[in-house]
């Protein structure tokens, strides 16, 4: 019980972290992956300066691929990236990033049934 309350409180405080430093006023790329959708794109965002990429993995069972990827003419670049296991949080920054930019997760392994987690992308201060 003291082990599942201390995850709960560490994931507070994670998401605390990244939604002071996503800024709000830019708005955020938000990609929800679950059993029904299991490949989503979030909208596009300018980013001019900072992009911070965040994920987490909820599923118990279920692995997924985090990125935030740069919307260009052709083939799209992927920024940031991680191999999200169940259980798994990722928070990065990158600088020097300017134009449009989005949040995707692609489903790599696991029980697609308990699929649950998403992966942001935005503009950091």
């Amino acid at each position: 019980m003291l082990k599942k309350v201390g995850k709960v409180v560490c994931s507070l405080a994670i998401i605390g972290f990244i939604g002071t430093n996503i800024a709000q006023a830019a708005g955020s790329s938000i990609a929800q992956i679950s059993s029904k959708n299991i490949n989503p794109v979030g909208s596009t965002v300018s980013v001019n300066g900072k992009l911070a990429t965040a994920a987490q993995n909820y599923s118990g069972s279920a692995s997924f691929k985090a990125m935030s990827k740069k919307d260009s003419w052709g083939f799209d670049s992927v920024i940031a990236s991680s191999a999200m296991s169940p259980g798994d949080e990722f928070y990065t920054t990158n600088n020097n990033q300017n134009g449009n930019y989005y949040a995707a997760a692609e489903y790599t392994s696991g029980g697609a049934a308990y699929l649950s987690g998403y992966v942001s992308a935005g503009q950091s201060n």
